[in-house]
């Protein structure tokens, strides 16, 4: 591979870098959501318990389970508006590849005839999104829920608002960890579906040998020596990437994305003027 391999062009590394902008945004966007969602719950709750006299212990146990359940229903309809955006963002983002791999084929000297030309990549259905969204709210209210129980308990009553606002506050890196884990998983699941269709609708053209998939990693202080390892890993199309592992499912807030790459082989013999992906210092080498 590394004979064949030379450089990412810096056109891929362009998209790659605007592909993991648009994925954050997705993330920022779901993130924004959900604590939105907390927040409109917990004041309620709050303001509910403020009203009148105090509210006995019993009461207030009874309110923060309701609530738990509406925080359920809101981050749930959160996670599927952000699973669902991450999906088209991973399909735009598949099609300007598409339209640059056209490209690089015709630099190389291939007639490509449009071959990578792809106006749209026909959706599929994706249960699976509904049930993991459902799952993580049931988790993340839930979860809301014991703190602010648990610190209810350990209080008065007069203290209940507070402690339902402090498990409130004490959520966010759940709420974190779990947008960053949902909008990077259906990201990456969007891509390699997307991916798997172009490849038996092409199966047939010139680019399969040259046509590879990347390994991204968001190179932030929050990535992992794992994910470190695999950043700029690259296989061919159909290939797993080392040890199995995939992008965007190593562990829990990770943030990797798969992206395809057209690469030219580095041909030993060819003709003057014919594109072998070197830049013109290293032929001259």
């Amino acid at each position: 591979m590394a004979e064949i391999l030379h450089r990412v062009p810096a056109a891929w590394k362009k998209m790659h870098v605007r592909s993991a902008r648009a994925l954050l945004r997705t993330e920022g966007h779901t993130l924004a959501a959900m604590r939105e969602t907390l927040r409109t719950v917990v004041d309620r709750v709050v303001a509910h318990m403020s009203m009148g006299r105090t509210m006995e212990r019993v009461q207030a146990m009874a309110a923060i389970q309701q609530a738990s359940v509406m925080l359920a229903v809101g981050f749930e309809d959160d996670l599927r508006m952000g699973r669902e955006r991450a999906r088209r963002e991973a399909i735009a983002q598949l099609l300007r590849e598409l339209e640059l791999v056209d490209r690089q084929l015709l630099r190389a000297g291939v007639p490509s005839n449009g071959l990578m030309r792809v106006e749209a990549i026909p959706p599929s259905e994706h249960p699976e999104d509904a049930l993991r969204a459902h799952l993580a709210a049931r988790s993340l209210g839930s979860a809301w829920a014991a703190a602010a129980l648990a610190k209810t308990m350990q209080g008065t009553n007069s203290d209940t608002p507070e402690a339902v606002q402090q498990a409130a506050d004490a959520s966010d890196w759940r709420l974190k960890r779990t947008a960053t884990t949902e909008i990077a998983t259906a990201f990456s699941d969007e891509q390699d579906e997307g991916v798997g269709w172009v490849s038996e609708q092409r199966q047939a053209g010139p680019w399969v040998g040259a046509l590879f998939r990347l390994w991204n990693g968001l190179l932030d202080r929050r990535i992992c020596s794992t994910c470190l390892g695999h950043d700029g890993e690259i296989v061919v199309v159909g290939q797993s990437f080392d040890s199995d592992d995939k992008p965007g499912l190593v562990h829990p807030c990770c943030r990797c994305t798969p992206s395809l790459v057209f690469l030219p082989w580095r041909l030993t013999h060819t003709t003057p003027g014919h594109y072998t992906g070197l830049d013109e210092e290293d032929e001259a080498a």
